[in-house]
């Protein structure tokens, strides 16, 4: 099993709702056509203590194998790219990255 975990911040006026909201969206979207991909969860900083990222997201998926047939879907998909546009247009310091457990 693998993880992608995304991080950003929100640009400024940007809600928590607002950012909820609009992945809520994408996710129910995206795991429609992949329903092997789990969203683990859209987290926050809590209190704002340490620095960034504000948010992250966790997804667990089987393999690379899934993360290429999600990304050229994405390709092909104008509803996905209109969801991920949104998303896209809330925040700042984007960063996307594959991480493994270890414990």
């Amino acid at each position: 099993m693998m993880y992608y975990l995304v991080e950003f911040d929100p640009k400024p006026g940007v809600t928590q709702r607002e950012v909820a909201d609009a992945y809520r969206r994408f996710v129910e979207h995206y795991i429609k056509i992949f329903p092997q991909m789990k969203m683990e969860g859209l987290f926050a900083r809590d209190m704002l203590l340490g620095t960034r990222p504000h948010y992250f997201a966790l997804w667990e998926m089987p393999d690379y194998a899934t993360l290429d047939a999600w990304k050229k879907a994405y390709a092909e998909d104008p509803d996905g790219a209109r969801l991920t546009r949104e998303i896209n247009d809330m925040g700042v310091e984007w960063n996307a990255k594959i991480v493994k457990k270890l414990l």
